[in-house]
This record gives C-alpha cells, structure tokens and sequence, in this order.
C-alpha cells in the first residue's frame, strides 16, 4: 500500500519548524496517530523503513497518520540532539498540530495513537504520561538502556512490538516493564533484533497493525472504550 500523503510545516519551541507529513483517513476516521522515528543523532528519521511500515499499518487502521522528523534531521530546522525533554516537548507540538488538522477537537475525533520507534518509542512513552487518553505503540523501546520505570504505568493502555534478539530491548526486561499490557500486546517477533533487519517490510507491518489493531478495539468518535483508554488483553505472543 503507497502512502498517500501531505506536507505539513509544524513550528515548535525557538522558532524551529519540523517537517511533518500527513496521510488522510476515509471519511469516517478511527481516530489520529503520530509516528516518531528513531535517536536523531544515529541517522532517525520519518524514512526509516519501520517508521513508514508503523504509518501504513496504522493507515490500514483508518488512523490519520502524521509522521515527522527530528529537529535537524530531513528538512526540519534547528540542530540534533538526543534532549529527551526537548524531543517530548517537540513530539507534544507535534500531537497539537495534527489535532488542529481536525478542527481542534481530538475528543470527537476518536482513539489518539502515540507511536513511536526506539528512541520515538521512549518520547511517545513520555508525551503519553500527560495524556490519560491516548494509547501508545511503542516499538523496539529501549528499555535496556532507561530500565522499565517511564513504562509501567503506559503498559494498560500500551502495545509493543520488539524483537526476540533485540540488543537494546531485552525480552526478559520487556516482560517485566509491559507486564500490566498482558496478551497479544506484547508481541515478540523471532528473529528479530533492534532493527528488525531479517523482517520483512510486509511481516513487520502486518504485527504492527495487529498490536494496533488490539488497542483499537472497539473505538470510534465518541466511544467509551475512547474514554477509558484501558483496552482488553488477550494471551502472550510468543
């Protein structure tokens, strides 16, 4: 599936604007999503092949999708830098800009996605913290490298794909951080290490959506399950 998108031009703190851009949903969307990619100082950005694999699986969801790059990656201005705050700062600008999109009004807009790879993963996970409703799919977070604590709390309302050798996401300490997230969340692709470089593009996106396809059931605008933000668990993957 082509991605069909937009450019959209999104200012944030110091004058610095970062290149988004934005994939439409039908006419009667899911809800809206944003797709962070990986450290920009070791080469993120919005092209990487699992960033764009997280946008179309969550497009197949009938998410708006925006997915952006990292201050002084692609053509956004400004310099890289590895600032988690100034990166959850820029993600939430990011989450604001998208919302704008659709008038301003996420509630009636349905399920919000925080998504993100690596470090994306980590400033989805941050940003996530100040908004009870939105649900997070976090992808190779690295939680071998900030230990479980900034995801315990996400893991209700949570879905992960990691990989089964991944260097910076040990599985056992991905069991331990996502405990709360239970079931088919959790989602453990053997094989696969950080990059998810023996996956293929087509696999990879089909786990994507459907770990988000699980945080998603039974949304739509206006929904309960929307409000609550605390979706069902089923079994582990294995």
């Amino acid at each position: 599936m082509a991605l069909s998108e937009r450019p959209l031009s999104v200012p944030v703190e110091g004058g610095v604007v970062l290149e988004a851009r934005v994939r439409e949903a039908g006419r009667k969307p899911r809800g809206i999503a944003v797709v962070a990619p990986p450290h920009p100082l070791y080469g993120g950005t919005m092209s990487n092949p699992v960033v764009v694999a997280a946008a179309r699986a969550l497009a197949e969801l009938e998410l708006r999708v925006l997915r952006f790059n990292w201050r002084g990656t692609g053509r956004s201005g400004g310099t890289a830098s590895g600032d988690l705050e100034q990166a959850a700062a820029d993600y939430s600008a990011v989450v604001e800009a998208l919302i704008e999109t659709i008038g301003g009004d996420q509630q009636a807009a349905g399920a919000l996605v925080l998504a993100g790879y690596s470090f994306g993963a980590l400033a989805a996970a941050r940003v996530a913290g100040s908004r009870e409703s939105a649900r997070c799919l976090l992808v190779a977070p690295p939680v071998g490298l900030v230990g479980p604590e900034p995801f315990r709390a996400l893991a209700p309302r949570a879905a992960v794909v990691v990989g089964e050798a991944d260097q910076f996401a040990p599985i056992g300490e991905c069991r331990r951080a996502f405990e709360a997230a239970g079931g088919e969340r959790l989602r453990i692709l053997a094989g696969a290490d950080h990059f998810f470089s023996s996956v293929g593009a087509e696999r990879l996106q089909a786990e994507l959506a459907a770990a988000a396809g699980l945080l998603l059931e039974g949304t739509r605008p206006g929904s309960a399950a929307q409000d609550r933000g605390r979706p069902q668990s089923g079994k582990p993957s294995e």
